[in-house]
């Protein structure tokens, strides 16, 4: 549905910290020329927590419509708070993006019957599909084995989780239950791996700039390869991409590249002196 490699796109900013529309045109470019096979538009990568409704809604747009048609655009849309996620979900109905990216609730830390809940209500009113996305480190709770399972049986619009975690296990485990649910990898140190595990993708950050890479080393491994030289080049990418809060280290190598600006939002600062020193030491 998704294809294999699902880039989550940064959201560039002009030196006024508003949306760099052109900078972005730019990434699009380079992300359609390497490999991406859709586009998660203000996920975390895209800092989304500090964009507002109307500037998402603006970015959904934009991709869409400046995007070559063979790429899915997924819109990342999920918040703490159902109601609020519901307002906006009858909004995004009407744009033409062709899924959802929905976190689990962060700060609140519902139980499994909340979390459930949660996404029944959401998925109630969703005319696009679903990914959940679990992500532990940064909302404190994800959706269980069970969770996932009642959910993808008792939703109509739910139709895969993105999972952020150590624990490859799962996505195995959930396969063997559920052969047709989609699960993405979600940490780019693990690629390989989640498809060792039966995964379908990679939600990732380094395709931002390593698209070519991340689709060299998945091609490999489907034809019978393990690429281990390339598979440690990139997990020391991803060293690097979380050296400091993503997205700075991202930014931070794309406006290397004279795709973007190296601007962030606060409370996010860009990459600290002794980190960019590291990177150009290690990239250049």
């Amino acid at each position: 549905m998704f294809g294999k490699i699902i880039t989550a796109i940064v959201t560039p900013f002009d030196e006024k910290k508003e949306i760099d529309y052109d900078s972005l045109l730019k990434v699009i470019k380079h992300l359609e020329k390497t490999h991406t096979d859709s586009i998660v538009v203000a996920g975390t990568t895209g800092e989304g927590s500090t964009l507002s409704f109307n500037e998402k809604v603006n970015l959904f747009k934009y991709v869409k419509e400046h995007t070559n048609k063979n790429i899915k655009i997924i819109a990342g849309i999920g918040t703490n708070n159902t109601l609020e996620t519901i307002k906006m979900v009858k909004k995004a109905n009407k744009l033409n993006v062709d899924g959802y990216l929905i976190v689990t609730p962060y700060y609140n830390k519902p139980s499994q019957e909340g979390i459930y809940q949660h996404f029944k209500a959401i998925d109630n009113v969703a005319n696009k599909p679903i990914i959940i996305y679990n992500v532990a480190s940064r909302c404190a709770v994800e959706a269980n084995f069970k969770t996932i399972i009642k959910l993808y049986h008792d939703c109509n619009h739910i139709v895969g989780l993105k999972h952020a975690s150590k624990n490859i296990s799962l996505i195995h485990s959930l396969k063997k239950e559920m052969p047709q649910f989609l699960i993405y990898g979600g940490d780019d140190h693990y690629i390989l791996d989640v498809f060792k595990n039966n995964g379908d993708g990679i939600i990732s950050v380094i395709s931002n700039y390593y698209g070519d890479e991340v689709y060299e080393l998945i091609k490999d491994y489907e034809n019978g390869f393990e690429n281990m030289t390339l598979y440690e080049y990139l997990q020391m990418i991803s060293e690097i991409a979380f050296i400091e809060s993503s997205p700075a280290p991202i930014k931070y190598i794309l406006s290397k590249h004279d795709l973007i600006l190296n601007n962030l939002r606060l409370p996010l600062v860009t990459l600290s002196s002794p980190f960019k020193q590291l990177i150009d030491n290690i990239l250049d």
